[in-house]
């Protein structure tokens, strides 16, 4: 039996959406953490954490997905 559209979708996405992020948010992080980046204290701190959540729900979402995905049923 065919998976559906989205499940082909996801397997798709998510890691693409994984291998672009990580990188780039390790990046802003790195970035922002030295704070000699031209923002205000404030904005910089606001932005590292963004970066911060945005890489751990990047790597949770690419864990559960990979674990967890519905597999094809046989019918």
């Amino acid at each position: 039996m065919e998976k559906a559209i989205i499940l082909l979708l996801k397997e798709i996405y998510y890691p693409f959406l994984a291998v672009i992020g990580l990188p780039v948010n390790l990046i802003a992080i790195v970035i922002l953490s030295r704070g000699n980046c031209g923002l205000s204290r404030c904005i910089s701190l606001y932005m590292l954490a963004m970066a911060t959540a945005d890489l751990l729900v990047i790597i949770i979402n690419a864990y559960f997905v990979g674990k967890w995905s519905p597999k094809e049923t046989q019918v």
